[in-house]
């Protein structure tokens, strides 16, 4: 895969662009749309695509579920 100055900027996305690193995805997780790519590298490679505004808007989300459900984790 090449590594472009845009997706080594948003690497914080990687993961989340992949599928969901804490279990089962929230029902109105933006990510999913992502991940009817079945090649993992050109998942990766949609963050090429968006905006900065966009990119922001799904890390800004991607961090609170993540703080959310590590919430629930622990309850």
């Amino acid at each position: 895969m090449y590594l472009n100055e845009k997706l080594i900027k948003n690497a914080d996305l990687v993961v989340p662009f992949v599928g969901c690193p804490v279990g089962e995805p929230v029902t109105d997780c933006p990510f999913i749309a992502f991940w009817k790519e079945t090649d993992t590298g050109k998942r990766i490679k949609q963050i090429e695509k968006k905006s900065e505004e966009e990119l922001e808007q799904l890390r800004i989300f991607h961090k609170v579920c993540i703080l959310w459900k590590i919430d629930q984790l622990q309850e």
